[in-house]
C-alpha cells in the first residue's frame, strides 16, 4: 500500500451476497436473511394486521418460524389472536437499524401438543429472569398464548426499499418495576466539589 493512503473501508468489499439491491431481488436470499436475522436477534417488532402499533417482542426461532409468548404478566401483544397476518420487523444487531419487515402468517400453538412441548422448552431457556421456571409452562398454558409467526414470503420493507419514516413509537405503559433495591452505581457522578485545601 502506498505511503500516506488509508486502508480501504471493509464495507466497500463485502461479498455480493450482502449487497442490499441484489438481496432485495432474490426471494431465496431474503428468506435466508429473515432466518439469520431472527436467529441472531432476540427481539423483533410485531404489528398485527389491522393495528397501528408494533410491539417489541422477545422470541425464539424454531423450524422456520418465530414463536412469541404473550400473557397478562409477560410481554403485551394485543389482538394477535384475532389477526391472520402480522408484520415483523428485524433490526440489525450490529448497526441497530431496520433490516427488513416481513409478513407472517399468525397461528396459535395448542398446549399439550408436541410442538408446544418443544417450543415452551426453548422459551423457558430464553426467558430472562424467570422466577418460576418449573411452573412457567403451566402458567403460560393457563393464562397466556404462544403465537407462531411463519414467513409468507411477502415483505413490507426490503433492505433496498426502506420507507422514510423512522417508525419510532412511545413505549407501552407498564406497571412493571425492579424487584428489590436499585443496583449500586459504581461510577456515580460527584455532586459536590471537593475542598480546595
Amino acid at each position: 500500500m502506498a505511503v500516506g493512503l488509508s486502508p480501504p473501508h471493509p464495507l466497500l468489499f463485502r461479498p455480493r451476497f450482502w449487497h442490499p439491491v441484489w438481496v432485495g431481488h432474490s426471494p431465496q436470499l431474503l428468506a435466508a436473511l429473515v432466518a439469520e436475522g431472527m436467529k441472531k436477534s432476540g427481539v423483533c417488532w410485531v404489528r398485527p394486521l389491522g393495528t397501528t402499533r408494533a410491539y417489541a417482542c422477545w422470541h425464539v426461532w424454531y423450524e422456520g418460524s418465530a414463536y412469541v409468548l404473550t400473557s397478562p404478566d409477560e410481554q403485551p401483544l394485543p389482538d394477535i389472536d384475532q389477526a391472520e397476518t402480522a408484520d415483523v420487523t428485524i433490526h440489525s444487531k450490529d448497526t441497530r437499524e431496520r433490516l427488513l419487515t416481513w409478513t407472517a402468517q399468525v397461528s396459535l400453538v395448542e398446549p399439550g401438543t408436541d410442538e408446544w412441548d418443544a417450543v415452551t422448552e426453548l422459551l423457558v431457556a430464553g426467558r430472562l429472569n424467570l422466577v418460576d421456571p418449573t411452573e412457567a409452562v403451566d402458567r403460560w398454558a393457563r393464562d397466556g398464548l404462544v403465537v407462531r409467526l411463519t414467513p409468507t414470503g411477502d415483505y413490507t420493507e426490503a433492505p433496498d426499499e426502506m420507507g422514510p419514516d423512522s417508525e419510532a413509537t412511545v413505549p407501552v405503559e407498564t406497571p412493571a418495576t425492579t424487584k428489590g433495591p436499585l443496583p449500586r452505581i459504581v461510577h456515580r457522578r460527584q455532586t459536590q466539589r471537593p475542598p480546595l485545601s
